[in-house]
């Protein structure tokens, strides 16, 4: 299953969801979520408001979130990595996130896996991913 959501600068949202052909929504195993939205109207204002994003997941994912790693990109903005279980059981999700801006847009970017748990792997590729992503030059 993939997932991303795209906020304009309007504030409409766009969601877009894949599965493969045959899958059904209840029965996914593997999952990418990808959310960006807007933070500020121009890369200042993001690059101060990254932090309270970041803030604001850690709070809202509460006890479950473990592994919280801030670090300064070569671009000089924040970057988070955390990791984090929900549900139990079968559906549980263990997942690894990362939060990085990018322009004036904060990104946030889950791999998630339910009824297991991620490799070491995985989970170093998704961390990994805030180094990928380079933050586009001021116009």
């Amino acid at each position: 299953l993939a997932y991303v959501a795209v906020q304009e600068p309007t504030g409409r949202l766009f969601l877009f969801e894949y599965l493969q052909p045959g899958a059904s929504l209840n029965s996914w195993r593997r999952m990418v979520s990808v959310n960006t939205f807007l933070i500020g109207n121009d890369e200042e204002m993001a690059r101060q408001g990254i932090g309270k994003v970041m803030d604001l997941y850690v709070a809202q994912w509460g006890p479950n979130v473990k592994n919280v790693q801030r670090q300064k990109l070569p671009t000089g903005d924040e970057g988070f990595y955390g990791e984090l279980t929900v549900g139990e059981g079968a559906i549980a999700e263990d997942i690894a996130v990362v939060i990085r801006r990018i322009g004036v847009f904060a990104v946030v970017i889950m791999n998630q896996k339910r009824g297991g748990t991620l490799s070491a792997d995985e989970k170093f590729s998704t961390h990994s991913i805030l180094s990928l992503i380079e933050a586009p030059a001021a116009p």
